[in-house]
């Protein structure tokens, strides 16, 4: 029986994107095949977007699915701004008819700010960009939140000839034909498993923030809400873009980024403890003072529109910047997905898209499978790996690039975002 030996970490990773196309090639899901999975119980451990659209989609296919996520609240508000790349909104448009525009707002320029002012340019195709929320809510609301188990802290992993047995903290065990372990960065699923992974530190942190426009100068207020903006400071690049108001999509908030180089060391260990003095791993939403009056003295840097927004920030959040890759994603009927499979910088903003696309071709594989569980993962698992691996390297590349050159290389076709590439 594989079992964590260690309580699971209060990490909490929202991996989000930075601009995404437009979509203009839609995506036809195949007509769901309830019958050949009727009375086939899946169990989701993690319930961020990853397992959402995972359980959504075999829902979807006629799955008895539920989700148990180790948080006791709903996890609505844990994130920002997110690319709704055609990857990442697939399922709600094409199978839940939920309108784009109902949860997607778009950017019509980039804006570039350099020394001598900002130079504004047209993208080939609208940029859609969309809220972790709002993402979050619709695809709660498809599950339901009856199959949606909050408390639920993984501890151990009992495979089976023809199930899995997992167990909880509290006590509870469940049985599935099916487990998807979808609990993100620092995922116990992952441990549990004993998955081979490898973390690298970026070298850099990104900060974060969402802004009401209404508490910025109007005219920065208006060019902001219009595009994706890019600036530099003297140890990073922002990239600053609109996003729908969770519960309003006809209100626009303000997104930012802003990836600043941070050496390991004391230095790094200091930003990452938080006001109570708890050293963080990956991500710290409660930052001490000091650090906090650092990041926006250092914002005059951005130049004054890009200042105005750091600085208006009432709660800006703290990420580090890791590459990490696990070698292993399917273990007999277990399957690792999103981030509690790999990990890419944000640069291509692509990570929720990635974890989407984990969760349909798994469903597909599984459709195609007659029954058989631990084929559909064999299957499944080569691609996925290749997905994230390349995913991973062309992220690291554009971050690089891009905080060596303190810009984005917005007129560079290889800088544009993307899941399979630039652009797709």
């Amino acid at each position: 029986m594989w079992r964590n030996p260690l309580s699971s970490t209060d990490f909490v990773w929202a991996h989000i994107g930075i601009a995404a196309r437009g979509l203009d090639a839609p995506y036809v899901i195949e007509n769901s095949h309830r019958d050949s999975s009727a009375g086939r119980r899946a169990a989701v451990v993690g319930g961020s977007l990853a397992g959402l659209h995972a359980a959504a989609l075999l829902r979807s296919d006629g799955w008895d699915v539920h989700v148990y996520e180790r948080s006791a609240k709903l996890l609505d508000g844990a994130g920002a701004g997110i690319i709704a790349h055609p990857a990442t909104l697939r399922f709600l448009t094409d199978v839940e008819g939920v309108p784009a525009s109902s949860i997607c707002c778009r950017a019509t320029a980039i804006r570039t700010y350099g020394a001598d002012g900002a130079s504004v340019a047209e993208p080939s195709r609208d940029y859609l960009t969309t809220s972790w929320t709002a993402l979050y809510r619709s695809l709660l609301a498809s599950v339901g939140h009856d199959r949606y188990h909050l408390g639920h802290e993984l501890v151990g992993i009992d495979p089976g000839p023809d199930s899995v047995s997992i167990s909880f903290a509290s006590g509870h065990t469940t049985r599935a034909d099916l487990v998807v372990g979808a609990d993100g960065i620092a995922s116990t699923a992952r441990r549990v498993l004993k998955a081979e992974t490898t973390r690298e530190y970026s070298g850099y942190v990104g900060w974060r923030g969402i802004v009401d426009p209404g508490l910025l100068d109007p005219e920065v207020a208006s060019k902001l809400s219009q595009a994706i903006s890019f600036g530099s400071s003297r140890d990073g690049h922002i990239v600053a873009y609109p996003i729908p108001k969770s519960g309003d999509s006809s209100q626009v908030m303000l997104n930012f980024v802003w990836y600043r180089n941070v050496a390991v060391g004391s230095e790094f260990d200091e930003l990452m403890t938080d006001a109570g003095g708890v050293r963080r791993d990956v991500s710290l939403h409660n930052p001490r003072p000091s650090a906090l009056a650092e990041m926006r003295a250092s914002a005059e840097e951005l130049g004054p529109d890009l200042a105005n927004l750091v600085a208006s920030t009432p709660k800006p959040f703290l990420q580090a910047v890791f590459d990490q890759f696990a070698d292993q994603m399917a273990f007999g009927r277990i399957a690792l997905i999103g981030d509690a499979a790999s990990v890419a910088r944000p640069h291509a903003a692509a990570g929720t898209a990635k974890a989407a696309e984990n969760g349909r071709m798994l469903a597909q594989a599984l459709r195609e499978s007659n029954g058989n569980v631990q084929a559909a993962l064999s299957r499944w698992e080569p691609g996925q790996l290749e997905l994230g691996q390349q995913l991973i390297e062309r992220s690291k590349a554009l971050g690089e690039s891009a905080q060596a050159a303190l810009t984005w290389p917005t007129r560079d076709p290889a800088s544009e975002f993307g899941l399979y590439g630039p652009g797709r």
